[in-house]
């Protein structure tokens, strides 16, 4: 031992830097075992044998702490004071708990709920396709488009995406007007026919539009100082004098969209009871949406006062646009008519198919919005004007989003925006717009409101001089088609 001592010294380094060579031999091991961590090892002996230098370490690991035991555990809790320390928190645990449940319900209950989702109807979804079913496509050869032509059209419509069908007063009439509101023309089919494309329609899911009208007249005498003069001053949409002077009566008939096509007396109860039984009629066909045509021009004032004059000219000639329409276009009592329309429409709206009134007005933006009605009683779902039409290829974008805007920015809250692309009584799309014709498509659809489309826009069909009407327009479509 002793040996090993000595070399283990030689080799540690310098004898003076080793604190073990100031110990005995017995107090050295004893060291060594438990400088490293007194807490845990203990020295308890050291054997020596001098005849090999051989020696027998006893030590054993010292505890540095004690637990409790099972009993002393339970002595303490059985205490009064652990048990109602823990009794405590136990209540206290689940207080909170309901505490926090309880504010979570009353949150829930007192916060403001979120509106419900708008309810979207069937026109507020689709884009509107106009059909002009006298130039639309011809079943028989004979140069007319009837309603059979249309039907075999229907697969063409539904690819072209149209999700609801305008169609023109296809009613039995003769140069004069219409004669009877509920009898097909015969040039454009029968009754049967009609009933068969309500049909497809409806097996193809498409809703179907048509115009009301009935042929009573409003009739005037002249002024007692001039039985040569008609009753004032009003002018048609042509620029002629509104009256037309008939021999038989001796009176004068009210015509602001030409001789031919008389104004109807809606102040008559005769008639107006004929229109409820009209819309009656063909909502029991299954149509879901009646279009009033020239709807700002329903009620003329009933003591034909003149209207005032615009524009002074040199000349006599006035045009429609010279003359201030205050007595002819908007007046109150239109809406009166259309509450009593939408009053027999409602007998045939369910909720997942309402039926609707659309209203072709040409007034100014204030009073097309009275046209809405209010949140309580609607009038009509979509009226609609013509400003979209006023667009041309020139266009720039601040100037086309002003006539988005325009609608918008004036429509009531809860109303729906309409977009007329086109219509017969406008240039066709492709006159006015040139090579934007599939971008002002584009535009009408992804915007809000119901776009009204006219047939054949889509082609990019053009123009056609308005002596060649008829055959060469049905002719031109055909051709577009192919």
């Amino acid at each position: 031992m002793e040996k090993n001592l000595e070399q283990a010294a030689c080799n540690g380094g310098d004898q003076h830097d080793d604190p073990v060579d100031n110990l005995d031999e017995e107090a050295a091991a004893k060291e060594k075992l438990t400088a490293n961590d007194p807490s845990k090892v203990t020295f308890t002996s050291v054997n020596l044998d001098g005849k090999n230098g051989d020696a027998k370490i006893d030590i054993h690991v010292a505890q540095t702490t004690v637990g409790m035991g099972k009993e002393e555990l339970m002595k303490y809790a059985n205490e009064p004071f652990w048990v109602r320390l823990r009794l405590f928190l136990f209540i206290l645990f689940w207080l909170s708990w309901i505490g926090m449940l309880v504010g979570a319900v009353a949150i829930i209950i007192q916060a403001p709920r979120c509106p419900p989702a708008p309810t979207v109807q069937w026109y507020q979804k689709a884009a509107m396709y106009q059909v002009d079913i006298e130039t639309f496509q011809d079943s028989d050869g004979n140069g007319v488009g009837d309603l059979k032509g249309l039907i075999s059209k229907l697969d063409y419509l539904k690819d072209q995406h149209v999700d609801a069908l305008m169609l023109s007063a296809f009613y039995k009439s003769d140069d004069g007007g219409i004669l009877d509101h509920k009898e097909i023309d015969d040039k454009f089919g029968s009754l049967a026919d009609f009933d068969e494309l309500v049909k497809q329609l409806k097996e193809k899911k498409y809703p179907i539009g048509q115009d009301p009208y009935k042929d009573f007249y409003v009739w005037a005498d002249p002024p007692a100082e001039d039985e040569s003069k008609p009753p004032n001053n009003w002018l048609n949409v042509d620029g002629e004098s509104a009256w037309t002077y008939n021999d038989e009566r001796q009176q004068y008939y009210l015509n602001t969209f030409g001789a031919n096509q008389p104004d109807l007396n809606l102040r008559n109860e005769l008639v107006k009871q004929e229109l409820r039984d009209i819309i009656k009629l063909w909502m029991e066909k299954g149509v879901d949406g009646l279009n009033v045509v020239a709807a700002s021009h329903l009620v003329e004032d009933e003591s034909l006062r003149d209207e005032p004059i615009a524009t002074i000219k040199e000349t006599s000639k006035r045009k429609y646009k010279d003359v201030n329409h205050i007595y002819t276009v908007d007046q109150p009592e239109n809406l009166g008519l259309f509450a009593e329309w939408k009053h027999v429409i409602q007998n045939f709206t369910t909720v997942t198919l309402p039926r609707i009134l659309l209203a072709e007005l040409s007034g100014s933006m204030n009073t097309t919005m009275q046209y809405y009605g209010n949140e309580n009683n609607t009038l009509a779902e979509l009226p609609y004007n013509a400003h979209f039409t006023e667009i041309n290829r020139d266009i720039s974008g601040i100037e086309l989003k002003h006539h988005l805007d325009m609608w918008i920015n004036n429509m009531p809250s809860f109303g729906w925006p309409t977009l007329m692309v086109g219509s017969k009584n406008v240039a066709r799309l492709e006159s006015r717009v040139g090579e934007l014709v599939d971008a002002i498509h584009m535009v009408a659809t992804f915007t809000k409101g119901t776009p009204l489309f006219y047939y054949a826009d889509e082609l990019g069909v053009s123009d056609i001089p308005a002596a060649s009407k008829g055959k060469k327009i049905y002719t031109s479509y055909c051709n577009a088609l192919e």
